[in-house]
């Protein structure tokens, strides 16, 4: 398997919820260059927003935890972070699963 934008098959790959692999350096590398975050195969909005404290992450979802690549604030400024989430709330005395949401339009940068 090789990330789909260098096509070199060294280094840890993400995997998004289309399916695509990629280097995290090279899919920040063409957000970046194109100010919008979408799967640059198939054009599928591929982030994730998930509210912690009032404040929203662009993350990669693992088995056990989420890993924020950019952080988002209400006037979708969006600033690179390399915060780790877990898949687990508490509510009250009980633990539950956060659910990310699936952006319904890609965030334009700033």
């Amino acid at each position: 398997m090789s990330c789909q934008l260098c096509n070199e098959q060294s280094g840890k790959l993400h995997e998004t919820k289309c399916n695509h692999h990629f280097h995290l350096a090279c899919l920040q590398k063409h957000w970046n260059e194109n100010s919008t975050f979408f799967c640059p195969i198939c054009h599928s909005n591929i982030g994730l927003v998930l509210s912690e404290k009032k404040q929203a992450y662009i993350v990669f979802e693992t088995s056990d935890k989420y890993q924020a690549v950019y952080s988002v604030n209400q006037h979708s400024y969006v600033k690179p972070t390399v915060k780790i989430l877990s898949k687990w709330k508490r509510i009250d005395n009980r633990l539950t699963k956060r659910e990310p949401s699936v952006l319904r339009q890609p965030i334009i940068v700033s």
